[in-house]
């Protein structure tokens, strides 16, 4: 039980959560920390008339805020790796559930098809109505009803993909393929709040960074998948 339901996807987890966490740190992270400066910058206020004890307490300040700083980056990078591994071995979890329970045989090609599966349920379906959003961003949405938008695509979209899977009949694999697309259509048409647009170059290029980290996290989990289950079958 424990090496065929509860080991592989863990240890599938620490390898994709511990690559993606290294793409997130050096290409998320540096333009995360630039609309926070932008954001920061936007919200101080900047006083002209500096007294003297300011000006000798300069360099003290200026140097505990360089370790607060510090500190602050190496407990988000441990977060970073810690959630990212959480978040990986959850899907992982999701994926090989789901492969024994339909009996489908993992091998690199099935693996990549699932991985592209699990890309398109868990982040560009989302994505296209909760668009990445860089901090500071003011959300006409609840956090709570962002979850449900969320859960509400995802869920009915993989019980799509699923009855166009085991389903060999027309009728259900047209079904199956309208669960996929219905909520993400039906949200978009009836909420007006759900803020589509994208406020500046910095943000699209966080959109296209986050993107390509998704697309690479579910390649790698995909592979890692077949390579532990194989592994340990053979």
């Amino acid at each position: 039980m424990i090496n065929k339901f509860i080991y592989p996807p863990i240890l599938v987890g620490l390898i994709t959560g511990l690559i993606i966490s290294i793409i997130s740190i050096f290409i998320l992270y540096p333009i995360i920390h630039e609309a926070e400066l932008i954001e920061s910058a936007l919200n101080t206020q900047i006083d002209h008339h500096i007294d003297t004890s300011k000006h000798l307490n300069a360099h003290s300040h200026e140097d505990a805020k360089n370790d607060d700083m510090l500190n602050y980056f190496q407990n988000r990078n441990f977060i970073t790796v810690f959630v990212n591994i959480c978040v990986t071995a959850g899907y992982a979890f999701i994926i090989i559930g789901l492969t024994n329970l339909l009996k489908i045989n993992i091998n690199f090609k099935n693996s990549i098809l699932i991985g592209l599966v699990g890309f398109l349920c868990f982040y560009l379906l989302p994505s296209i109505a909760l668009i990445p959003q860089l901090p500071g961003t003011q959300y006409s949405l609840t956090l709570e009803y962002r979850q449900i938008i969320w859960l509400s695509i995802v869920s009915l979209s993989l019980i799509g993909f699923v009855i166009t899977y085991i389903i060999p009949k027309i009728f259900f694999k047209f079904f199956g393929i309208l669960l996929v697309v219905l909520p993400l259509t039906l949200i978009l048409i009836l909420n007006d709040q759900i803020p589509m647009e994208v406020n500046n170059d910095l943000h699209y290029k966080f959109i296209y960074y986050t993107f390509l980290s998704n697309l690479i996290m579910w390649f790698i989990m995909a592979v890692t998948i077949n390579y532990v289950l194989n592994r340990k079958s053979s």
